[in-house]
């Protein structure tokens, strides 16, 4: 059981510093988003010379990273949730 116990309390630090991890990663590509889509935007116009014929694809891999970050988020907060509910029905904090 202290075994059990103790690679419970190891997986528990893992997710969350993996949940940090991608929190950090989202607080970096979040703020992007806005300027990426109008760029992009202006680019299909064609309306604006600043903009880079590579707008769009770094709009959206930036969507599709935000998107994958999500996923693994609620993934992660399932399992930590899991982990909780095991911790308390094993009596173990």
């Amino acid at each position: 059981m202290f075994e059990q116990s103790q690679e419970l309390f190891k997986r528990e630090a893992e997710l969350k510093a993996e949940v940090a991890k991608l929190e950090r990663e989202r607080a970096e590509i979040t703020p992007n988003l806005d300027r990426l889509k109008k760029d992009c935007d202006l680019y299909l116009e064609g309306t604006s010379w600043d903009a880079k014929s590579d707008s769009c694809e770094r709009y959206d891999s930036a969507t599709a990273s935000l998107s994958q970050i999500e996923q693994m988020l609620k993934v992660h907060n399932m399992d930590l949730n899991h982990i909780a509910t095991l911790k308390t029905e094993l009596g173990i904090q």
